[in-house]
């Protein structure tokens, strides 16, 4: 699997918008390189998807850009038949007390608005959240 994505990006430094081209494959584990419309460029290699799009991420989210799409959603997490059969390349929407649905599952690079985005760390802890609100 290969493909190329266009996604949005707020950068909060100066309130403007970017945009991105995302360039991915996910055959014998996964890489993503990510080029932003302001230059920069990350590349990043993984296990999956999901995991390249969280480190890369993990080097965005300090410089203030926020990247709309399902993969960073806050309330958004990869379950682990995902991970290891799709590649990482959906994500379910996680409801608190509720355990996922099959129509809760979306593509990673679908459009999301900036609200619903969050940094790795809050969507991570979302994620542990939920996970406590199923007991």
């Amino acid at each position: 699997m290969k493909g190329i994505e266009l996604v949005k990006i707020y950068r909060q430094a100066d309130s403007s918008w970017l945009t991105g081209q995302i360039t991915w494959s996910a055959t014998d584990g996964a890489s993503m390189k990510l080029v932003v419309s302001d230059g920069s460029t990350y590349i990043e290699q993984a296990d999956d998807l999901f995991e390249c799009l969280v480190e890369i991420r993990r080097e965005t989210d300090p410089l203030g850009l926020r990247i709309c799409c399902a993969g960073c959603k806050k309330d958004a997490y990869p379950s682990r038949m995902n991970r290891e059969m799709g590649g990482g390349s959906k994500v379910q929407i996680r409801t608190l007390g509720r355990p996922t649905q099959r129509e809760d599952q979306i593509g990673i690079f679908e459009a999301v608005n900036l609200s619903e985005v969050g940094t790795v760390e809050e969507q991570e802890a979302y994620y542990r959240i939920w996970l406590a609100s199923l007991r």
